[in-house]
């Protein structure tokens, strides 16, 4: 249970963070804040997204590798990361449909989102999400039996061909980018994020027992050691504004370091919570939106596209809708359970017969999915 909390409680904070980043730039992108305070929120919600990329790799050894290994069903597991692919990529369309149908982006620019060639508006994670699903379900044998080396090899691979790409001064093309990070294309992209996400199934294997620690120690130390030289190079609060305002974007090694580090740091904090004063992490820990973070993602960024946004800039203003959204937000999620309730009443089950109808076509597209998985099973695994 303390493994599990903690965990939750890494994720329920990373979620907080990004939801808040996006709040912050939501109500408060015309407001001039002091140099100090930009640096410590942006370099604290910076934390986020890498933060979910160690998170899901941890999830992958404790949710369904470790699972299969003790004899599970490694067709239904390939079958759960289909549906989970598919909710991730519905949700990222819902938010980027909200932002076009609010005017905040127009429907080009949110047809280009919804086809991955372009960027939508406050949910790109979940389309990070939905194409790390599909890799790791259709190369699942793989992942099952090798683990984090077969991660760590995608990484390699993916730093390969953006180091590569980056030397030929390619144009920008948003779905290349997307997958390899070569240019100026934001991130963490697909190969190279499998970084982030090897480091996650170290971690996740120390907990098994899989493999030793010494393992995740080893890759917390190396992401230690980069990160230390970026330190060494642009000093501390120059390589926090790097981060912030270019190493992100260029996919850079210290970005991806700095990711590693971090997420550590935020476990190492809620393990030492929940292992060491127990009873009052109940009532002040995370876990409770970590254990619901689609929800909390998925519906906070709606509600935001569908918000109108603050274009004064009055700090105290800004910080007023910034924190009644956030508590309002947090009420949602706690209450979900009755809310949903009560619109299924009112709709006399129209939200029931909604979710069973989505399930259902989800879980159809997931078969569909499973057969195509079947047959590249065939060309590219040899069978022993």
């Amino acid at each position: 249970m303390q493994r599990l909390s903690f965990i939750d409680s890494s994720r329920g904070m990373a979620v907080l963070l990004a939801i808040l980043s996006h709040a912050v730039l939501h109500f408060a992108a015309f407001v001039t804040f002091a140099d100090g305070a930009v640096w410590l929120r942006s370099g604290l919600t910076r934390s986020a997204t890498p933060t979910f990329l160690v998170l899901f790799g941890v999830m992958l050894e404790l949710a369904y590798f470790r699972k299969t290994r003790d004899g599970g069903d490694i067709a239904n597991a390939r079958t759960r990361l289909f549906h989970r692919m598919l909710t991730c990529y519905l949700l990222y369309v819902a938010v980027t449909l909200a932002a076009v149908i609010t005017y905040k982006l127009t429907w080009a620019q949110g047809g280009l989102a919804i086809s991955f060639r372009g960027t939508g508006r406050f949910a790109d994670i979940l389309k990070i999400y939905a194409a790390l699903f599909f890799i790791v379900a259709l190369t699942y044998p793989m992942g099952h039996r090798w683990g984090a080396v077969f991660f760590l090899v995608l990484a390699t691979l993916g730093w390969g061909i953006k180091s590569y790409l980056d030397g030929l001064g390619l144009p920008r093309f948003a779905p290349t980018q997307f997958l390899f990070g070569y240019g100026r294309g934001g991130g963490p992209t697909i190969l190279p994020g499998m970084t982030l996400v090897a480091f996650g199934l170290w971690i996740g294997e120390a907990i098994s027992g899989r493999r030793a620690a010494f393992w995740a120690v080893f890759g917390l130390a190396l992401a230690g050691c980069v990160m230390g030289a970026g330190l060494q190079q642009y000093g501390g609060i120059g390589f926090i504004w790097r981060i912030i305002l270019e190493l992100r974007w260029l996919n850079h090694p210290y970005y991806y370091a700095y990711g590693c580090v971090v997420a550590a740091g935020s476990l190492a904090i809620f393990y030492a919570l929940w292992r060491f004063w127990p009873a009052p992490s109940r009532y002040v820990s995370t876990a409770f939106v970590g254990r619901d973070t689609l929800f909390f993602y998925g519906f906070g960024n709606i509600a935001l596209n569908m918000l109108p946004a603050y274009k004064g800039a009055d700090p105290e203003i800004a910080l007023m809708f910034i924190v009644a959204f956030m508590l309002g937000l947090t009420l949602v999620v706690i209450c979900k359970a009755p809310i949903y309730a009560s619109l299924d009443r009112i709709t006399r089950g129209g939200m029931a017969r909604g979710v069973t109808w989505l399930g259902r076509i989800n879980h159809q597209c997931a078969q569909k999915l499973m057969r195509m998985a079947r047959l590249f099973d065939r060309v590219f695994y040899s069978r022993s």
